[in-house]
């Protein structure tokens, strides 16, 4: 939660390669969202996720967002049409995907928007319980 046992070297490092980081730490649920309301972009530089709640909450507040093509991720987001995805040892893509969204409000606009839109179609958890209920019913009766 931001608050790991490499902090400090990431502070360090920040600090001496004069990198704007502020290393927020954990945080509550109202606070998340609050920062998310303030946020131009989201990013998420992972090695291993499965497929990550945290950007499932920035795309549905329509946050732009740029991940990792690994693990679940590429199936949550699709490169270009809403999120953007990077290789997740390339330090230089992540920073040229930022810097694409910082520079081109009107593609971050249009990234947030449809992230929005595809987390709320294909993400919902009443309406993917609701359906997982009726598969359920249906092979139970097929079983009788």
């Amino acid at each position: 939660m931001g608050a790991g046992p490499e902090l400090k070297l990431l502070q360090e490092f920040a600090k001496q390669n004069e990198i704007p980081v502020i290393f927020e730490g954990a945080r509550t649920n109202t606070e998340i969202r609050l920062m998310l309301e303030r946020a131009d972009v989201f990013a998420l530089a992972s090695f291993a996720e499965g497929l990550p709640v945290a950007l499932m909450e920035a795309m549905a507040m329509e946050v732009p967002c740029v991940s990792t093509f690994i693990a679940g991720i590429p199936e949550l987001i699709r490169d270009s049409l809403d999120g953007l995805l990077v290789p997740a040892s390339s330090a230089e893509a992540m920073a040229s995907a930022l810097q694409r969204l910082l520079d081109d409000p009107l593609f971050r606009r249009k990234l947030g928007s449809a992230g929005s839109k595809r987390v709320r179609e294909h993400y919902n958890l009443p309406q993917n319980v609701s359906f997982l209920a009726s598969m359920f019913r249906d092979l139970v009766g097929e079983s009788r």
